[in-house]
């Protein structure tokens, strides 16, 4: 891979996205999407444009242009296309819900059929023998991992930096292997634009991602979560260490989907209605700022995704031993932003 051609690449990215954010961001109200349900419980008010998540998909195509510019002899494999698909139902999907507040069997129907897609394309969870129990885990994590990048998109830059580091760590790892295919260039491409995204969603927050960028999010991660973690080195297959590695990557996400849907259920409310008991919310309550909570999961996302890198590069032989002591990381981890939930620091206000 040509590295001069990488940074132009990066260049373009980033100043595409940046632009395209500023021009949606100054005409707001001729071209820019707001959530339609404006009325719903959320943090933050939802009058604030929510077209965050069209620039990522916009870089997400020129990527992939971009690789078979520079690659034109390649043809395109049922990989390449199955994420296409993928991403593209999840996109507009989200976008359908941005704008006319579509229905929670809708989405749930777009996020079944992504994991029928790409199970149809080869690209599905390998840990048992049997392929119907592979099927149906692969299902609950392409559902799973949508609706809790979705669900993290609870304050300003949460779920935009928390993506961020996991494209980071994906792309260390493409690096370290030394693989420049199209997945390193949609990674690079993708951190290009969540960078110039959170000059935009930092807190204050001027505009937001929207549905249609976290459940864009949602799908390529979970894609990239079967294909990196999941399916990690299966000639040396361990469970154990699989599934250490999953929840080291998307810790922060499972943390607080955990936590909401336990506390909710606990509370006979329905785990898929937006409220103000996030673990987020419950730091603020604590007295941290928007800024100090996303800086918090952003150190939180760095430090898991730095062992489970850790893991991938130096724990070759995989024993019981570590599969506890990380095990045992995840778990505190959990306990602890749980813990905080529980504390009255005026609650759901």
């Amino acid at each position: 891979m040509n590295y001069y051609l990488l940074i132009i690449f990066f260049i373009i990215s980033f100043t595409s996205g940046f632009l395209l954010n500023r021009f949606f961001l100054q005409k707001s109200k001729s071209y820019v999407i707001r959530k339609a349900n404006i009325k719903a419980i959320r943090w933050s008010a939802q009058t604030k444009p929510v077209s965050g998540g069209i620039t990522f998909y916009l870089i997400f195509i020129i990527s992939i242009l971009f690789y078979f510019l520079i690659n034109s002899d390649i043809a395109i494999s049922n990989e390449i296309a199955a994420i296409f698909l993928v991403t593209t139902l999840s996109f507009l999907m989200g976008l359908a819900d941005d704008m006319i507040n579509s229905s929670p069997y809708f989405k749930f129907f777009i996020q079944l059929l992504n994991s029928f897609i790409l199970i149809k394309f080869n690209i599905y969870i390998h840990i048992f023998p049997n392929e119907i129990v592979n099927y149906i885990i692969t299902a609950l994590w392409v559902i799973g991992i949508m609706n809790s990048i979705n669900m993290l998109d609870n304050m300003d830059a949460i779920t935009s930096s928390v993506s961020f580091v996991i494209f980071s760590f994906i792309l260390s790892i493409l690096l370290t292997i030394g693989i420049y295919n199209y997945l390193f260039i949609i990674t690079f491409g993708l951190i290009a634009s969540i960078a110039s995204f959170l000059i935009f969603n930092w807190a204050p927050a001027k505009m937001y991602m929207g549905d249609n960028g976290s459940q864009f999010l949602g799908s390529i991660l979970s894609v990239f979560g079967i294909i990196f973690l999941w399916n990690h080195k299966l000639e040396n297959f361990i469970i154990s260490k699989n599934i250490v590695l999953v929840s080291l990557v998307f810790l922060m996400p499972l943390i607080d989907t955990t936590t909401v849907t336990i506390n909710r259920l606990l509370s006979r409310k329905s785990p898929f209605v937006g409220g103000k008991d996030h673990t987020t919310h419950n730091l603020s309550y604590l007295g941290f700022n928007d800024r100090k909570v996303a800086i918090t999961f952003i150190i939180m996302s760095i430090i898991s995704c730095s062992l489970a890198y850790l893991i991938i590069n130096n724990f070759i032989l995989w024993t019981t031993t570590y599969a506890i002591i990380f095990l045992f990381f995840i778990l505190i981890s959990f306990i602890t932003f749980y813990s905080i939930t529980k504390l009255n620091h005026k609650k759901n206000r």
